[in-house]
């Protein structure tokens, strides 16, 4: 039987792809997102400030929220409040803008350790209790060379509200 140069091609392509990718962290791997703490209690009808700290892994970067090129996957953040709590758009620090070996100019990244910043706001007519917050990073890992898949990764916060005379 006569392979086709083509087939050779396909499956020396797969080969080489499947040994670097096993040498360099795993989509799941690239970041932890966690919430800093906050205030311990959130009164009624009052704002608090909140960060997101992204640790991302020594090695690795994420593409900022606004890349310049049309082709990379931008950093977002999500938030899920309960009715009558809001939180703001989250505000990204400034990128840096790093050469990498697959672009011809320097491109806007985030590595090491990012906060994320956002405002929670508690309504007037928010109960007494204890809610959920929720944070939903997607972003897509790279290294200088190569990057992974886009992933996602959700992190919860609980905020104690209490009555605005507290």
């Amino acid at each position: 039987m006569r392979l086709s140069r083509a087939m050779i091609m396909w499956a020396a392509l797969a080969l080489v792809a499947a040994m670097g990718f096993s040498s360099w962290a795993a989509a799941s791997e690239v970041l932890e997102a966690k919430w800093l703490p906050g205030p311990e209690q959130a009164a009624q009808g009052r704002s608090y400030s909140l960060a997101l700290q992204l640790n991302i892994v020594a090695g690795m970067h994420i593409n900022a929220d606004q890349p310049d090129d049309p082709n990379l996957i931008p950093t977002q953040v999500s938030f899920t409040a309960p009715p009558g709590m809001s939180l703001a758009q989250a505000v990204f620090p400034r990128a840096k803008l790093v050469k990498l070996g697959f672009a011809e100019k320097p491109l806007p990244v985030l590595d090491g350790v990012v906060l994320l910043k956002t405002v929670l706001r508690v309504g007037e007519g928010v109960k007494p209790g204890l809610y959920q917050l929720s944070a939903r990073v997607s972003y897509q890992g790279c290294n200088n060379e190569v990057c992974l898949m886009p992933e996602s990764q959700e992190v919860s916060l609980t905020v104690k509200v209490v009555s605005a005379g507290r």
